[in-house]
């Protein structure tokens, strides 16, 4: 009796890990795809920029219009030192943490879809409420994704972008880009900024 309770415990045992290796793998499989969607999205831009071939501002435009590709445009023009092709009204806060929060949804462990609609609600600075002595800007997005995806019938929910300091750069690459997926609640909106501040900013 004790032989076959020991060999059922193993077999549950056995089967969670099985699950959880074969959970991690597909979520990094799911991952590599995000990604790779993210470079095809660039590759009419990034071939060019690579291969040496002349752009104009009108090839960057549409680019840096959508925000699926914004952020991603900004660094690659960056990085091959081009940047000066980076339409100057996009080069703002609002415009990247748009770009930035979309492009961390669409990854499998998140919302796993680059949001349908996406409005800011709030720049908050923790030093004003009290909580720091140096400046820690946080941008509050509310988003939501349309049928047949399953977070539709949430409606609106809530992400956090930061932190961001006076003098950051609109494109610098922040720790805290992050959503629980928690349905929209204006009265909560500090408060998850200070969450986001705690479990991922920076002190």
């Amino acid at each position: 009796m004790v032989g076959l309770l020991f060999l059922f415990i193993a077999f549950i045992i056995i089967s969670i890990i099985l699950f959880m290796l074969f959970r991690y793998w597909r979520v990094q499989k799911l991952a590599a795809q995000t990604m790779d969607l993210r470079l095809n999205r660039m590759k009419p831009l990034s071939d060019k920029v690579e291969e040496g071939i002349s752009i104009t501002r009108e090839d960057v435009l549409p680019f840096a219009e959508d925000p699926k590709t914004r952020f991603d445009t900004y660094h690659l023009l960056m990085e091959y030192r081009r940047i000066g092709l980076f339409p100057s009204k996009f080069d703002f806060e609002e415009s990247a943490t748009e770009s930035r929060l979309g492009n961390w949804l669409e990854f499998p462990a998140a919302l796993n879809a680059f949001p349908d609609q996406m409005e800011l609600v709030e720049e908050i600075d923790l030093s004003i409420q009290g909580d720091l002595e140096d400046s820690t800007i946080y941008y509050v997005w509310k988003f939501r994704v349309n049928e047949p995806h399953r977070a539709a019938k949430k409606g609106w929910m809530m992400g956090v972008v930061g932190p961001y300091a006076y003098d950051s750069n609109a494109y610098d690459v922040v720790p805290g880009v992050f959503s629980r997926l928690n349905k929209f609640d204006p009265s909560k909106v500090l408060e998850e900024v200070q969450w986001v501040h705690s479990f991922i900013g920076t002190e």
